[in-house]
């Protein structure tokens, strides 16, 4: 992880993790049976004193040493956030993410895509109590 040198907030993030594979009966979703690669690019740009605009970039590669490309999953997401500061305890904040996931399973030929997205709005009443 580190700070960017750029005239406003970036970071990058950067991670390689193992996983181990386990057996379930019953359990139907991905599983990651070796390393998985991820990374993260966020940034945050100040509009003004009380508004602040962040977009961030993540991506996933599971399975990174299978045998083959089909044996991969991979996860591409894009989020966005806004936040307007109404007084010193209250926040309104919007997100919105769009992620795209290739998924592979072993034996299979192909690999599925699923897409999806989220918007959510968030009103911060205190430090403590939040709606949304």
């Amino acid at each position: 992880m580190g700070l960017l040198p750029l005239p406003f907030f970036s970071q990058i993030e950067l991670g390689f993790w193992q996983a181990q594979k386990h057996e379930e009966e019953g359990h139907d979703s991905i599983e990651y049976g070796n390393r998985m690669i991820t990374s993260r690019l966020w940034n945050s740009f100040a509009l003004s004193q009380k508004q602040e605009m962040e977009l961030g970039f993540s991506y996933l590669l599971g399975n990174s040493y299978a045998d083959s490309v089909d044996d991969q999953q991979s996860i591409v997401a894009v989020d966005l956030s806004y936040t307007q500061e109404l007084s010193p305890q209250q926040k309104l904040r919007f997100l919105a993410e769009y992620y795209s996931g290739l998924y592979g399973e072993e034996g299979e030929d192909e690999r599925e895509t699923q897409t999806g997205a989220f918007i959510s709005g968030i009103y911060e009443l205190s430090s403590n109590y939040d709606i949304g």
